[in-house]
């Protein structure tokens, strides 16, 4: 199952990732980073895909966070990041020949 919200949707989804990464896959948010609550109470976090689009124009949420309120844009990617790194896994030579093929006919070669 997946979640996805814009603004109060989105930190509502961020809440979500962090009290039931056990029932969802993933999480995608406009416009919304990590709200402080949700920093304070999760800071043991399960891995769960987030998608975070979040501009520096916006007048209502801030890119560069709010005390007592949310994180800024960076600070939420560092909540998450640290629970979402996986090793690389090798890719089977079928699958590498496939994307090679792929490139060089976007290139025009």
């Amino acid at each position: 199952m997946y979640a996805a919200g814009l603004s109060r949707g989105g930190f509502f989804c961020h809440r979500i990732a962090a009290e039931l990464p056990h029932r969802f896959s993933a999480i995608a948010t406009a416009g919304a980073t990590v709200p402080d609550s949700v920093a304070y109470y999760h800071q043991n976090r399960k891995e769960i895909g987030v998608l975070m689009v979040h501009g520096k124009s916006d007048a209502i949420v801030s890119y560069d966070g709010k005390d007592h309120g949310y994180l800024s844009a960076r600070r939420s990617y560092q909540f998450w990041q640290p629970t979402n790194v996986k090793k690389k896994k090798k890719l089977p030579r079928s699958l590498i020949k496939i994307k090679m093929i792929r490139l060089l006919r976007r290139s025009g070669k």
